[in-house]
């Protein structure tokens, strides 16, 4: 079982590097080579996420039907093969409708989909196998962003096509071999038929009248629109502020280790604080971190204090989010419940990016900071709200 573990780790750091973070790496390559603006860009982008966030609730669906395994092999193998075609010289349209392609790959085999699928068939070693991947992937990041800049240094955009040869020839069996033996070992051990109370929600009609679920939704929502501008203009903003090539990519490279510096923090932090505290704090982090740098200017002691808010609050959240979820809504049909909050989380990742474009155009990026700031302090108190209103079903737990 650690074998599949460790498996899904490594593929979820490649498949968040292809998938994901591969877009703002090469945001400043596209802009310089086509006669496309930046919105124009990001549009692609945000069509990518919004795809995304619709076709969750129904990855979810197939996930909750025993079909883990080829749903999210399905997505990895749809996902190489469009990756592979961005080497051509494609014109805007054809860009827009291969993201499009890459959305609907994203919806089937990114942390959402995967942690769902864990959450069903790991039983009490969820949690675990969680912390493990996270602590792998977080590192896609790290990997990404140099080896696309020093691919596109040293070659051009057909570099893109190593990435979706390794996904297509070594990671759709690897993965499909891995999702069949949780699975598998699942059916033998009954993890996925412990009882359940019969309050929790089963169909979504039953889901939508949780006032947590509306909770949970408008908090994740609002931090994932407020990351996603982060992630995709981070490099534009430092460049803006005329901070050196090596150390706007050394500071966005260090997002993914101080994600994982949080995920280690939050292990020992678990043992003083419950499950909903920390992911509290995980919030107040970054508000911090958004104030960081909109003062930060080019210093880089300042700006890797926000890299470290940024990250290590962000990576912690994405541990806790599926166990928050579970928490308040019930394990029962875990994959729709899981993909019906990621629907207006990834919508809201998905307009965040143009969004970002828009108001840089209109006002510049220190407009969109503090734009920013109030939205992650208007997350903060949506789960502070939550908390406070205490709909959760069972006594809070370490997490």
């Amino acid at each position: 079982m650690k074998l599949s573990i460790s498996l899904l780790a490594i593929a979820l750091t490649l498949l968040y590097g292809c998938f994901y973070y591969i877009f703002p790496a090469t945001l400043l390559e596209w802009e310089a080579t086509k006669q496309w603006n930046r919105a124009e860009i990001t549009l692609a982008f945000t069509l990518a996420i919004a795809t995304s966030a619709l076709f969750s609730p129904i990855s979810g669906h197939f996930i909750d039907n025993g079909k883990a395994a080829i749903t999210i092999t399905s997505g990895v193998l749809l996902g190489g093969i469009l990756l592979f075609l961005l080497r051509f010289n494609v014109s805007l349209i054809e860009f827009y409708l291969i993201w499009i392609g890459i959305g609907i790959a994203m919806s089937t085999c990114l942390y959402e989909p995967v942690f769902a699928f864990i959450i069903k068939y790991r039983g009490d070693s969820a949690k675990a196998d969680i912390t493990t991947i996270t602590l792998v992937a977080g590192f896609a990041s790290t990997l990404c962003f140099p080896s696309v800049i020093y691919g596109l240094t040293h070659f051009d955009l057909a570099y893109i096509f190593s990435f979706a040869s390794v996904l297509i020839l070594g990671f759709v069996p690897l993965i499909y071999f891995a999702c069949q033996h949780i699975q598998k070992h699942a059916v033998n051990t009954q993890i996925h038929t412990e009882s359940e109370s019969i309050t929790q929600p089963e169909t979504p009609h039953q889901i939508l009248q949780q006032p947590a679920f509306w909770l949970l939704a408008g908090s994740f929502s609002l931090l994932g629109l407020v990351h996603a501008v982060i992630i995709s203009h981070l490099l534009p903003i430092l460049s803006e502020r005329d901070l050196a090539l090596d150390d706007a990519v050394l500071i966005v490279s260090l997002i993914g280790p101080m994600q994982v510096l949080g995920r280690i923090i939050s292990i020992f932090m678990g043992k003083r604080f419950n499950l909903t505290s920390l992911t509290l704090i995980c919030f107040i982090g970054l508000c911090l971190a958004l104030l960081t740098l909109m003062i930060a200017g080019k210093n880089l002691s300042l700006l890797t204090l926000f890299v470290f808010f940024q990250g290590a609050s962000y990576g912690v959240v994405s541990i806790m989010k599926p166990l928050v979820i579970k928490h308040f809504m019930g394990k029962r049909s875990m994959g729709v419940i899981s993909g019906m909050i990621a629907l207006p989380y990834l919508l809201c990742s998905a307009l965040a990016p143009y969004l970002g474009s828009i108001i840089w155009q209109k006002s510049g990026y220190s407009t969109l900071l503090l734009l920013l700031v109030l939205i992650s302090a208007v997350g903060l108190i949506n789960f502070a709200l939550l908390i406070s209103k205490q709909v959760q079903k069972e006594p809070l737990t370490s997490p």
